[in-house]
């Protein structure tokens, strides 16, 4: 399984990404789980601890892309803000191309540092820190996505 939910947190909800997407029900998997957070109508903020993550196929960059915009067409947002914890550089140009397609649904701070979750989630930062890099919400700038 590429992603294991941990609700023990609540309202934060830590999603354990494993190695590699192992093929396209997986990755569903992880949007219907997705899709079932937000159908509960509670303000949630994820943490997503990609430490692990290895190469995975730029398909599902464009997946994530579609699967964002899908998201941004709910009347509200549940999702207030996410950490994604990630320190592989092939993975992190992954997930630059996934926001240039679609920008994020809520507030996004991605670091290289676990230790920074909390300082994270406590604060409201709307810029770049020394170890973290802030992506806000927005619209697409590419209108056909």
């Amino acid at each position: 399984m590429f992603a294991t939910f941990d609700y023990t947190s609540l309202p934060i909800i830590h999603i354990y990404m494993n190695n590699e997407i192992e093929n396209d029900e997986d990755f569903d998997r992880f949007t219907n789980e997705w899709i079932l957070i937000y159908s509960r109508r509670q303000p949630v903020n994820f943490v997503f601890h990609a430490e692990k993550v290895g190469l995975i196929p730029i398909k599902y960059a464009f997946k994530m892309s579609s699967f964002m915009k899908k998201l941004k067409k709910y009347s509200e947002q549940y999702l207030k803000k996410s950490v994604i914890v990630i320190d592989d550089y092939s993975a992190r140009r992954l997930l630059n191309l996934i926001f240039f397609l679609q920008p994020p649904v809520a507030d996004v701070y991605v670091t290289c540092k676990p230790d920074l979750i909390d300082t994270i989630m406590e604060n409201d930062f709307k810029e770049d820190g020394l170890d973290w890099e802030y992506i806000p919400p927005g619209k697409s700038m590419i209108p056909f996505l």
